[in-house]
């Protein structure tokens, strides 16, 4: 089955939000739902503004031709302050993904029994594949994941709206 570009650019868009940045699942729980049923129009507004910044990326990488980070950021920021933004998000890249393997470690442990060290060096040898295979291996690990992550949250979302 082929995949649009859309699709794939919506998958790594949602995996990115919805997987370690802006609402991993327990933030989703702790904060919107917090608010009870008003707390789903948070989630949906929170949405529309992602996609619509999401959009607007986009529309200025078509506009101006630009092809790349490097140059995505040179264009926003400048060329001096272009280069230091790539440093920042670099460093804070590392340190998602430094959290990430130390999630997988935890999770790993309370939710199997496998040791920490196992369960975080398991993920990490999984991202080391990934990224082996370049954007390619991005983009098809984010087209498997990004559903699950998406119905799953709805799923918890709703779960935990008609629980309480």
């Amino acid at each position: 089955m082929k995949i649009s570009n859309g699709i794939k650019i919506a998958a790594i868009y949602a995996s990115v939000f919805l997987g370690a940045g802006f609402a991993s699942g327990q933030e989703l729980v702790q904060y919107f739902v917090g608010f009870g049923r008003i707390g789903l129009l948070g989630i949906i507004i929170g949405g529309i503004l992602f996609a619509l910044t999401g959009w607007a990326v986009l529309r200025i990488c078509q506009r101006e031709g630009i092809a790349n980070y490097h140059q995505l950021m040179r264009h926003l920021f400048g060329e001096k302050l272009g280069g230091i933004m790539e440093g920042v998000v670099v460093m804070f890249l590392f340190c998602l993904f430094v959290a990430m393997l130390a999630g997988s470690g935890a999770t790993s442990r309370e939710a199997f029994g496998v040791p920490f060290t196992a369960g975080a060096l398991l993920v990490g040898i999984c991202v080391f594949i990934v990224l082996c295979f370049g954007l390619k291996g991005i983009v098809k690990i984010n087209v498997i994941l990004a559903p699950f992550m998406l119905f799953g949250g709805i799923f918890r979302s709703f779960h935990i709206f008609y629980a309480h």
